[in-house]
């Protein structure tokens, strides 16, 4: 007769299946969390793909528009802060940008940024939105650090991500990841690094028209959007002239056009543009430049003026402030010497000084700050301050004796 297990037999065994069976579960759960973990890995890869490229092509414009003048030497004009047009095709040149004023976008031109052919995490070329206002071609004539962006960016509920404003003028160009295409998005093959055709609604969902004057808005979604999916860099005015600021020729640049001023004004003291009358004084602007030959602002006759010196003036123009003295009198002083006339330059705007329409240009206060500000307002003559611009303190008052 067989012998029935004992109890404690039987609890042996149904305890090592238990065992068992927990083992197996948890080989499972480990399985899966392991597979979770690699997904993780895998995404958080792709996404860092993307936003090292948006950040690596967003150094390399702000870095081109520093540098500008310094491979553009021999081009009119020979300034700092132009931006490259997009390349119109996956060859990585830029192209022209169309009518002068007006946004444009194409692949980012990077050969012309001496970049390789950035992608995206889904293996596509970037994207690059231009601002007519900081275009080179064709350029606006003027371009200073007040420049204003055309680009609003909001997110897929509507909310403002970014635009042109008072602190940092809003962004001036947007750098954009395609992401995989959604929806109808066709995207044709073409026998270029890029390896596709440019065309704009195979790519970004924005419906938002180029070429434009502006502002355009944008909308940037998430990488896993359906609808949405461009994920954007931009950079802005305020960040491109920090950068040009830096340089150790730039300070050298603004106080070589101001001696020259103060050389040129000094030698006939014209007329101030839009002149306030205070006695026989006059308070107004710097007589405006013309397009070639020696500017107006400069009476001496024979005077020759250096041409980049007239580019110069033509970018600042709006920084200067001018004050001239009735009857040839030494009516006004500047650090206490006697002076025929004032020379004002109103250096980068603070955060409470907007420069963005004309109206807000006219106004001396968008420029002038503390002493300055209120001696001007009240049509004052005594002056006092630094008298060269120092890019350690870039929003300080200069002020020039004239005689």
């Amino acid at each position: 007769m067989r012998k029935r297990p004992s109890h404690r037999n039987r609890c042996s065994q149904t305890g090592f299946g238990l065992l068992l069976l927990l083992g197996l579960l948890g080989l499972v759960v480990l399985f899966v969390a392991a597979g979770q973990l690699n997904a993780f890995a895998t995404r958080r890869s792709l996404d860092t793909t993307t936003r090292d490229s948006l950040e690596q092509a967003r150094q390399a414009l702000i870095g081109y528009a520093a540098t500008y003048r310094d491979a553009h030497s021999a081009t009119t004009p020979p300034t700092f802060g132009y931006l490259p047009c997009p390349a119109t095709d996956g060859n990585g040149v830029a192209g022209n940008c169309g009518t002068t004023g007006t946004a444009r976008i194409g692949f980012l031109p990077f050969k012309t940024l001496n970049l390789p052919d950035l992608r995206d995490n889904a293996g596509e070329c970037l994207w690059y939105a231009v601002a007519g206002s900081i275009k080179n071609s064709p350029a606006q004539l003027q371009l200073n650090w007040d420049v204003q962006g055309q680009f609003i960016v909001v997110d897929t509920a509507g909310a403002v991500l970014a635009s042109p404003n008072a602190q940092d003028g809003g962004p001036v160009a947007l750098i954009v990841a395609p992401g995989p295409p959604l929806g109808g998005q066709a995207r044709t093959a073409a026998n270029t690094p890029c390896g596709k055709a440019p065309v704009y609604a195979n790519f970004i969902e924005s419906a938002a028209t180029f070429p434009n004057a502006g502002p355009l808005t944008m909308t940037q979604g998430s990488p896993s959007g359906q609808a949405v999916n461009d994920q954007f860099a931009w950079l802005t005015a305020k960040e491109v002239f920090d950068r040009i600021n830096q340089r150790s020729d730039f300070a050298t640049q603004i106080n070589g056009l101001m001696n020259e001023m103060t050389n040129c004004l000094g030698s006939g003291l014209p007329t101030p543009d839009l002149p306030q009358t205070a006695g026989l004084n006059l308070f107004g602007l710097v007589p405006n430049a013309s397009t070639t030959g020696t500017p107006s602002y400069c009476p001496a006759p024979g005077y020759s003026v250096n041409p980049d010196q007239i580019h110069l003036w033509r970018n600042w123009r709006e920084q200067f402030r001018y004050m001239k003295c009735g009857s040839g009198t030494q009516c006004a002083t500047v650090n206490g010497s006697s002076c025929k006339g004032v020379l004002l330059f109103g250096g980068q705007r603070t955060g409470t000084q907007t420069r963005a329409s004309a109206t807000d240009k006219a106004n001396a206060a968008n420029y002038l700050e503390g002493a300055t500000a209120a001696t001007w307002a009240g049509n004052g003559l005594s002056y006092s301050g630094p008298v060269a611009y120092d890019p350690a303190s870039p929003t300080q008052d200069v002020v020039r004796c004239l005689n």
